[in-house]
């Protein structure tokens, strides 16, 4: 077998996203000439100094790759995706790039667009709702806050009962940033989020739900640390919490602290909140349950970490949720419960006996049913025994 051939055998072995997402190949000077590396993940590899000159590289994506110096001439490079690739010194002459996505690369390309060139990416934003128009409009004048404005707002409504107020006020503001759809049944808030979800065109993805707001901060915060998901599967911040109708000023409201992410934790609860961000291919490839009725956020960053790699934490505080907002609570406690034994079916396999303690610990507390001596000794541990000697004090209005 010749040497083209042996590196070409070489490089399909990285062609696998999941596999190879954290992968660092390393192919520094390597001669690639008329190779067909069309669709493949080369995401990681250093490819410096290497000569790709007339390959096909068509769809393929070099995403955080090291290339310095590399031979890109007279390739083709449509749908090619260089995002946050360090391309300093690549040579493209002869290379239509005009099709090609170099998101926050390291490039002294000149002939490109701005946008295509942008280290601001597009954000995408995903909103649920249902029937809360008042507070719909508070999320959604959040977001037209943000300092950073490269974002676009989808919002679809699972087909609520009361919507023209909010359908008026988007056709007002009539901002090109802003997609409202109005389903015509009620699908779910699962559903509706990967409706939402498979819509986005941005390049990063994070949600909001409509009873919560922004702190103009928030997508800002998240793209300043956006290079921590070439090693991260996502981004998550802490929150502030408000349990009445509104607030004057942050300083009045609780912090919502959350722990830096650790597997151990995370096996037990979700540390994670109810939103965070990430690449919208990562996304888009999980979604969310739509067989789950509660937990559902909690499953889809859990198979989020799993796949892409452990979360990582911002220390900002980005988010404001309402706890007490005195409209309709979509989760029931029935359906909570229903939801975090689903949960629990579905990833318990996976967890340490210390995990799986703590989860049917979390089911008897959700259920609000009392434990006979016997169940409280077979799921005793430290943890537990503190949560519950805290059960009829002020256990019942901690998260945990």
């Amino acid at each position: 077998m010749n040497s083209k051939k042996r590196i070409q055998r070489k490089l399909l072995k990285y062609h696998n996203p999941i596999k190879n997402s954290h992968h660092q190949s390393d192919m520094a000077g390597a001669d690639l000439r008329f190779m067909d590396l069309r669709r493949l993940n080369l995401r990681n590899i250093n490819l410096s100094g290497c000569d790709l000159s007339f390959s096909d590289l068509r769809g393929a994506d070099f995403s955080y790759a090291s290339l310095t110096g590399a031979n890109f001439s007279h390739c083709k490079t449509e749908g090619a995706i260089f995002s946050h690739a360090d391309c300093t010194g690549v040579n493209f002459s002869g290379s239509d790039v005009r099709e090609t996505r170099f998101t926050g690369a390291l490039t002294e390309l000149e002939n490109i667009d701005s946008d295509t060139l942008s280290s601001q990416p597009l954000i995408s934003v995903y909103m649920p709702t249902w029937n809360r128009e008042t507070l719909t409009i508070r999320a959604i004048q959040s977001v037209l806050k943000q300092d950073y404005e490269h974002w676009e707002l989808i919002i679809i409504d699972d087909f609520s009962s009361s919507f023209e107020q909010l359908q008026t006020y988007i056709a007002d503001l009539n901002d090109q940033r802003i997609t409202y759809v109005r389903n015509e049944f009620n699908s779910g808030a699962c559903a509706v989020r990967n409706q939402a979800i498979r819509m986005a065109r941005g390049y990063l993805i994070t949600g909001l739900d409509d009873d919560d707001e922004w702190l103009p901060t928030r997508l800002s915060s998240f793209l300043a640390c956006q290079y921590k998901l070439q090693q991260h599967g996502f981004l998550y911040a802490n929150d502030y919490l408000c349990d009445s109708i509104g607030y004057h000023h942050p300083d009045e409201l609780q912090v919502y602290p959350k722990p830096a992410y650790k597997k151990s934790l995370f096996d037990k609860r979700n540390i994670i909140g109810n939103q965070m961000l990430t690449l919208t291919s990562r996304m888009q490839q999980v979604l969310f349950d739509e067989r789950l009725t509660a937990a559902q956020d909690y499953d889809a960053f859990y198979r989020l970490a799993e796949t892409f790699g452990d979360p990582f934490k911002l220390d900002a505080i980005t988010q404001v949720l309402y706890v007490n907002h005195g409209e309709v609570r979509i989760t029931c406690s029935g359906r909570k419960f229903a939801g975090y034994l689903d949960f629990y079916r579905k990833h318990k396999a996976k967890l340490d006996v210390s995990s799986k303690k703590y989860q049917l610990f979390t089911l008897y507390y959700i259920r609000n049913k009392k434990m006979r001596p016997q169940t409280l000794m077979k799921l005793m541990t430290l943890r537990n025994l503190k949560r519950y000697l805290m059960m009829y004090s002020s256990f019942r209005n901690r998260k945990f």
